[in-house]
């Protein structure tokens, strides 16, 4: 596990991972978001960035990577990029399927603790949540990847006919 979550960090900073074909843009000197929580609502419904990158940063709970840049160095919250990527038809699928799991996994956590109160009721409730944040997270980073990867369109070369 240690060695997969290495090789997706490392592909997230080269940009492979996340289908960025050219070079990542630098990163911004600050992960601020750009913008107030309501204007940057309001933004994400809007907009429409070339490519998004994830950024970590550090905050009095731990280090997330919650937070996402642009080419041009703005900025976005973490719902922010949701309501980015739902708003795709190339991402908003697998966005969908990330808020499915979610729910899901909730639903799990809390019937392990309603049903199996101080028993095994913990291990159920937390393992599938886990679980359940996992698989949603894969279906975000391929939500990430379409989103970044939808104006690429693949070359195909003509072959010459056989001659007759």
């Amino acid at each position: 596990m240690m060695w997969t979550l290495l090789l997706s960090l490392a592909q997230a900073r080269d940009g492979t991972g996340i289908g960025i074909l050219g070079p990542v843009p630098e990163e911004p000197a600050s992960v601020r978001p750009t913008y107030g929580r309501g204007e940057g609502r309001d933004m994400a419904r809007v907009s429409e960035p070339e490519l998004l990158v994830p950024v970590g940063f550090d905050s009095s709970r731990g280090n997330f990577w919650e937070r996402y840049y642009d080419e041009t160095g703005q900025v976005w919250r973490y719902r922010e990029v949701e309501s980015i990527l739902s708003g795709q038809a190339s991402s908003s699928e697998y966005i969908a399927d990330a808020r499915r799991k979610r729910r899901v996994g909730y639903t799990l956590g809390i019937v392990g603790e309603i049903f199996f109160p101080n028993t095994l009721g913990c291990c159920v409730s937390d393992g599938a949540m886990m679980y359940a944040y996992y698989e949603s997270e894969q279906s975000r980073s391929s939500a990430l990847t379409a989103y970044n990867l939808r104006n690429q369109h693949p070359v195909i070369e003509a072959e010459p006919a056989a001659p007759d």
